[in-house]
């Protein structure tokens, strides 16, 4: 019973259930053929077959997808969705820029390191506005720092402002200790 074929059609769609191999099937549902046409010298459905050629462009966005992830460990799954949603977006956008720049200038070569880049760019002016707020925690200042987000001057200019800040605000109650504590400083703990 090996390359068996059955095909079932509806108005737009064709279901074709195809068995290679003994234990192994095949089951696509295209909307693009709509005909039971098999190969003469392989006896495969041209709809395997089709898929088949197509299905690597698909792999290599599954590939991509999982290489350079914003994905976080969720059980919410509509974040899990817009997740995957951006991930599709950015590769599509590296793709949609690889075919400009081949137009434009069609002796440079487009890397992955452009996609970072193209990312890096997006996201820093969001990431230095959010520097600049004085109650950003300083691990996750001293992270944009060491990520390249904010330079050395600017980051000079915005640490005296923050001294400054800091020097003339009251002593109130810290807002990362727990309340039984009650810490009153200047600064954060």
């Amino acid at each position: 019973m090996a390359n068996a074929s059955v095909f079932g059609f509806t108005k737009d769609l064709t279901l074709v259930s195809n068995v290679p191999k003994k234990d192994k099937s095949v089951v696509p549902l295209p909307s693009l053929h709509h005909d039971s046409a098999i190969y003469s010298d392989s006896g495969k459905p041209e709809i395997i077959v089709f898929c088949n050629k197509t299905k690597c462009a698909v792999d290599l966005l599954v590939h991509l997808c999982a290489m350079y992830t914003v994905q976080r460990a969720t059980r919410i799954w509509i974040m899990a969705m817009f997740c995957a949603m951006i991930n599709i977006t950015a590769i599509n956008a590296l793709v949609i820029y690889a075919h400009y720049m081949r137009q434009t200038q069609p002796e440079k070569k487009i890397k992955r390191k452009d996609s970072l880049r193209f990312a890096h760019d997006l996201v820093t002016p969001f990431v230095t506005q959010r520097y600049r707020l004085s109650s950003l925690r300083r691990n996750i200042k001293t992270a944009i720092v060491v990520c390249g987000f904010v330079s050395d001057s600017e980051e000079n200019s915005m640490q005296d402002l923050e001294d400054y800040e800091a020097i003339s605000r009251n002593r109130v109650r810290c807002h990362v200790c727990s309340s039984s504590r009650d810490v009153k400083k200047q600064f954060v703990c």
